[in-house]
């Protein structure tokens, strides 16, 4: 059995003056899976990630990260967290490409340690593995959109991140360059083992590069393959006259895969 990477039971959530945003919500993530997290603005979903996170506080339910409950978990270099805010916050800074990834190494290593020969090669080895060496000594400020989702995707890969918790990754990115986006993160996940948790609106292009899908809105309305919940009408309302396109081509992009694990429970 795979080791879960996240364990979420019975997890609510309200903010001040409020009604609830999360409602009895329970999820399991195993190792070396791809999740999509979609529904509508408002269900929950960036909320969920922050509680993961612990960027929020618990108030019912428990949460566990590579077995340990949040409350106690300390390794953050594990998790690389790339949010809407990072997206479109301003570029315009004096930082180049290697001296953002660096950051990096600065985060698990320590702010007063200096980085050494090993820390430089995971530097390259990360903007290696996203296609961004090149752009080494680019200003980050003069890449593209999806130039600079990769560095800070190198970022948390040179971190020696496990797991990615990814709001929204391909907003405001070109359909031909949010197809390569997702297939490196196929890429990472199958060739690294990384396990990805991404956000998304965009059903069509995210659900075809996932192993599973969860949809929420308030509540948890179901979490598996896509397959099973299109053939057995559970998610119809979410893809409308789609529904046989997609399924067809989500069942084609299967087939040519491995069987990969359950992960929702």
């Amino acid at each position: 059995m795979v080791q879960p990477v996240i364990l979420v039971n019975g997890l609510s959530f309200s903010y001040p003056a409020s009604p609830l945003v999360l409602e009895d919500v329970s999820l399991t993530v195993a190792g070396g899976s791809i999740l999509g997290l979609v529904g509508p603005n408002g269900g929950g979903k960036t909320t969920l990630l922050k509680l993961i996170l612990k960027l929020l506080p618990l108030q019912r339910g428990t949460i566990e990260l590579f077995g340990r409950p949040v409350a106690q978990f300390e390794e953050w270099h594990r998790i690389g967290y790339l949010s809407q805010k990072m997206w479109s916050s301003d570029r315009n800074f004096p930082a180049s490409v290697e001296e953002v990834v660096s950051s990096g190494r600065v985060q698990q290593r320590g702010l007063l340690r200096r980085l050494h020969a090993s820390d430089r090669q995971k530097i390259q080895s990360a903007l290696e593995r996203v296609g961004m060496w090149a752009y080494q000594h680019r200003n980050i400020a003069q890449l593209s959109v999806g130039q600079q989702r990769r560095v800070f995707l190198a970022r948390a890969l040179a971190s020696g991140a496990e797991l990615l918790m990814l709001d929204e990754p391909t907003s405001s990115m070109d359909p031909g360059i949010q197809e390569d986006f997702y297939h490196l993160l196929e890429d990472l996940s199958k060739e690294q083992g990384v396990t990805i948790v991404q956000v998304s609106h965009d059903l069509a292009g995210a659900t075809a590069h996932v192993t599973h899908v969860a949809c929420l809105n308030r509540r948890l309305l179901y979490c598996g393959t896509i397959e099973e919940g299109l053939i057995s009408d559970t998610l119809p309302q979410l893809y409308g006259e789609m529904r046989d396109t997609l399924l067809s081509e989500l069942i084609a992009i299967r087939n040519s895969r491995a069987s990969t694990p359950s992960v929702c429970g």
